[in-house]
């Protein structure tokens, strides 16, 4: 494992931060300390000059038997060690690709973007748990190059790993990568309509189907149909799916 550490090491490590850029960012980990006590999602803090978790979110779901901190101190480490061999080099191979695809952006551009991906995390007391993981850039040095970055950590609806998607954080464009050919394709956004996404909203909220039709104003079976129609759209099998497929694709 020495090899790859080195690998991420040699290529993403960001040096000469001038102390300007230092000293805008300094209290921002409060900000995002605010933010995690607003979400479900596990939060890591990655910091490319140091290679480092700066932060995780006390999720310990997310972590198998450890604790946020102990995840902070073993950082790439804990990747390492609970990641299956496959996915051990399906994370490396989403990094290159996820940095190529920066490096072809704009600098002003580059924070507009957030990559999403799937991979096992070992679990000792069951089978593997299939965590979406969704990177967004925090900061850039004023040379372009990634410094710091926010990764939400949450159930992934999928079965398999993989499902490499950027999407743009101010329009609808998603990209998806064919790992088979290595190239980008962009990918035609779902639109829900109104009354599935307050299907998904409501039933995320604990209503049952009866109670949904009543606050909707509509028979049980006009329920049944628009939820029906939401599982085919989403290539979904229940509820439950639906919800995590539509928060993790940003369609609610």
């Amino acid at each position: 494992m020495k090899d790859l550490k080195n690998f991420f090491s040699r290529k993403y490590r960001v040096t000469n931060i001038r102390a300007s850029e230092r000293s805008r960012f300094l209290n921002y980990l409060e900000v995002v300390k605010s933010f995690v006590y607003t979400t479900y999602h596990g939060v890591i803090v990655i910091d490319y000059e140091e290679m480092k978790f700066e932060y995780v979110s006390d999720n310990p779901f997310f972590f198998v038997d450890y604790t946020a901190e102990m995840v902070r101190k073993m950082g790439w480490d804990f990747y390492f060690n609970y990641l299956t061999p496959k996915d051990l080099k399906l994370l490396i191979r989403t990094d290159e690709i996820g940095f190529d695809f920066y490096d072809k952006i704009p600098i002003r551009e580059r924070g507009n973007y957030t990559i999403s991906f799937d991979l096992h995390i070992k679990n000792p007391q069951s089978s593997p748990i299939l965590i979406n993981h969704k990177l967004t850039p925090l900061f850039f040095t004023e040379q372009g190059e990634l410094w710091k970055a926010l990764c939400l950590l949450s159930l992934s609806n999928k079965n398999e790993s993989g499902n490499i998607k950027i999407f743009h954080n101010s329009d609808q464009a998603v990209y998806s990568y064919d790992l088979k050919g290595c190239f980008w394709k962009e990918d035609k956004k779902t639109i829900l309509t109104k009354r599935e996404r307050e299907i998904i909203y409501l039933s995320a909220k604990g209503c049952t189907i009866y109670q949904i039709a009543k606050r909707m104003f509509v028979s049980i079976e006009t329920v049944k149909y628009h939820r029906s129609r939401l599982y085919n759209k989403l290539d979904v099998a229940n509820m439950t799916s639906a919800i995590v497929h539509a928060i993790n694709n940003k369609l609610i």
